[in-house]
């Protein structure tokens, strides 16, 4: 539920794309290899302590013991801070971990990569001047720092990134919430599609697409292209025999699923190495996928903001995420739809406008229930226009999902709040 009134600061994040020089690029990935080194020997170590201690060790002892050896052996450019922020956040991720049986005993389960190793930042490090930051200080020095907007307000950290092929940083601080206007609905209820997100507020419908599919279409193309890019042996004397040496990105997808650890030429398949084309495509398909992901993210942003600044009590279906992305038939789709991600956008920025945000079960919002006389009429999914069997109520589905949607969330604000919805 939101709160009744505008909070004055609020904890806020930007992401912007880092301009470093070469120095700059080779210091930052210096920092990320060594941080992966360090969250490698945490896991052996924790994995280690608990089959000597039979528990689970502690975050200090793995700072004193693990983290703070190796920063001083390798010589790290970063801050030890950085180090203290990714044992304890991979401490959190390995926390009971080789408690359970099912994980300890099948050694096909590694341990979890949930963070990261991207290098942190303290707000004590970190300086923002006329678009431009310094990072840890004089260690990498002053670069160009491109962001939609400058922070305004307390600085409290950064995280630095690589992904697709381009730096990021992100920086947390605390500002200004931001305005938001008067609202003119009631109520809005949101069905998140997979293809599209359907909103309706009892006189209207509102639809906001995902990701055109032009771009998927794109990315499609580039999956084929490098499915047959080639693979190069690295071995001198096989450089000889370029027709015997190579092998197409289908062919080692099927050696590898075989379990051979051979190829045709004899010898191991650790010695083949991308080839230039094959590279070149994996670059293309990484900014590619990063494109797709900001044109997701902004066009999330957008659909947020227009109904909080429409609506007053805001009603989401509330989606088993992890059986949807784990379907056969619509995992890939709903990973790409990032419902979860509209979902947490809405709830802080609910929050920040002091609305009143209510997720609405799955199954109180199912698109097989009529909205005005309350009977279920199953359809096929490929059926996108809902019929009633009882009274005839004719409608497209996903709006019949939004109206159960915003007549549930009306209730849950009155349940909750009674005063706040008259």
């Amino acid at each position: 539920m939101g709160g009744m009134g505008t909070p004055r600061t609020v904890s806020q994040a930007i992401k912007g794309r880092l301009y470093p020089s070469r120095e700059q690029a080779a210091t930052l990935s210096k920092m990320r290899f060594l941080l992966a080194c360090i969250r490698e020997r945490v896991r052996a170590e924790s994995r280690e302590y608990y089959e000597r201690e039979e528990k689970g060790c502690s975050v200090g002892w793995l700072q004193k013991e693990v983290a703070q050896p190796m920063h001083r052996r390798l010589g790290m450019p970063c801050d030890a801070l950085s180090v203290v922020n990714v044992v304890a956040m991979h401490h959190q991720a390995l926390r009971n971990w080789w408690r359970r049986p099912d994980h300890y005993d099948a050694p096909s389960k590694r341990a979890p990569e949930r963070y990261p190793v991207n290098p942190y930042v303290h707000n004590q490090r970190l300086e923002v001047a006329d678009g431009r930051v310094r990072l840890f200080g004089k260690k990498v020095g002053w670069m160009r720092w491109r962001a939609g907007r400058q922070p305004s307000g307390r600085i409290m950290s950064g995280r630095v990134s690589f992904r697709g092929g381009h730096w990021h940083l992100a920086i947390q601080f605390d500002g200004p919430a931001p305005e938001y206007a008067q609202p003119t609905a009631l109520a809005v209820g949101v069905d998140p599609g997979i293809r599209a997100m359907t909103a309706h507020d009892g006189e209207r419908s509102m639809e906001f697409r995902r990701v055109p599919e032009r771009s998927k279409s794109r990315r499609r193309r580039l999956a084929r292209k490098l499915s047959r890019a080639g693979w190069r042996c690295g071995n001198s004397e096989c450089a000889a025999l370029p027709r015997v040496a190579a092998l197409t990105g289908t062919a080692m997808a099927r050696l590898r699923s075989e379990r051979r650890r051979k190829a045709p030429c004899g010898c191991w398949l650790g010695q083949y190495r991308p080839s230039a084309r094959r590279r070149q495509l994996m670059a293309t398909i990484a900014r590619q996928r990063e494109h797709e992901a900001n044109v997701r993210r902004d066009r999330s942003h957008k659909a947020t903001r227009k109904l909080i600044d429409h609506a007053r009590v805001i009603g989401y279906e509330d989606p088993s995420a992890k059986a949807w992305q784990e379907s056969k038939m619509f995992g890939e789709a709903s990973r790409e739809a990032a419902a979860g991600e509209f979902c947490r956008q809405l709830r802080y920025k609910g929050g920040w406008a002091g609305r009143d945000v209510v997720p609405v079960p799955e199954s109180e919002a199912s698109t097989q229930t009529c909205y005005v006389c309350g009977e279920r009429t199953r359809h096929a999914l490929g059926v996108k226009v809902y019929r009633c069997g009882s009274c005839g109520h004719t409608n497209k589905r996903d709006e019949n999902s939004a109206l159960n949607v915003r007549r549930k969330a009306i209730e849950g604000a009155r349940a909750a709040l009674p005063e706040a919805v008259a």
